[in-house]
């Protein structure tokens, strides 16, 4: 048992370390009945990692704003200027409906943690 550490459910062992060191419980472990859902890379995924290349890359977030918007400014003002409009109401409610029902089912698999 980890010190300063109380498990969820003392009876299972499902204290695992990330690459800090930093103890915690996977939800699969606590019930045996979700590991079925549950993928290999799941179980396995350390954040550590990616958390260090995201601190490391401060810069690349705001130079990818601004790119955006510079393109959207000179594309309205070049590239759509003598353009008709499109027409992508079904095309766009489409897109809608799948991002709501991607969220969702994001939403499922996150919430219990």
């Amino acid at each position: 048992m980890v010190e300063g550490f109380q498990s969820a459910n003392p009876s299972l062992d499902c204290v695992t370390y990330n690459g800090n060191g930093t103890p915690f419980e996977q939800l699969w472990c606590l019930y045996p009945s979700m590991e079925r859902w549950y993928f290999d890379w799941e179980k396995n995924y350390d954040p550590v990692n990616v958390y260090r290349w995201v601190i490391e890359m401060k810069h690349l977030p705001v130079a990818l704003v601004m790119l955006y918007g510079v393109l959207i400014i000179y594309g309205q003002n070049y590239y759509f200027a003598k353009r008709a409009p499109w027409n992508w109401r079904k095309a766009l409610a489409l897109w809608n409906f799948t991002l709501s029902f991607f969220s969702f089912c994001g939403m499922v698999r996150t919430v219990p943690q």
